[in-house]
């Protein structure tokens, strides 16, 4: 529809459609809900910076007990396999007199 009378300003535009005292409800309204809408935004915020706080937690927890864990097996591994060596050398060097008291039985 084509307004061919004179114009209006834009307020006054609005008012025609609206009561007054409506156009400042319906401002302050729309001011209410950005100030609801931001607030949500930020607890959002908050709720997924606290979430991704307790992930990253959980995984340095994870990741340090996987460190340890692998510590402590290589190290279990280098243990027995110098334990080894120094039986074997112990063994191969030893006199035949103590070689008497073993289980080797010699034809």
């Amino acid at each position: 529809m084509l307004w061919v009378g004179p114009r209006l300003p834009m307020e006054r535009q609005r008012t025609l459609w609206f009561h007054p005292g409506l156009l400042v409800i319906l401002r302050h309204t729309r001011q209410l809900l950005v100030v609801v809408v931001v607030e949500v935004v930020k607890a959002v915020v908050v709720v997924v910076v606290v979430v991704v706080r307790v992930v990253v937690v959980i995984v340095v927890v994870v990741v340090v007990i996987v460190v340890v864990v692998v510590v402590v097996v290589v190290v279990v591994v280098v243990v027995v396999v110098v334990v080894e060596v120094v039986i074997g050398i112990c063994c191969y060097f030893e006199s035949p007199k103590q070689k008497v008291g073993r289980t080797f039985v010699s034809k």
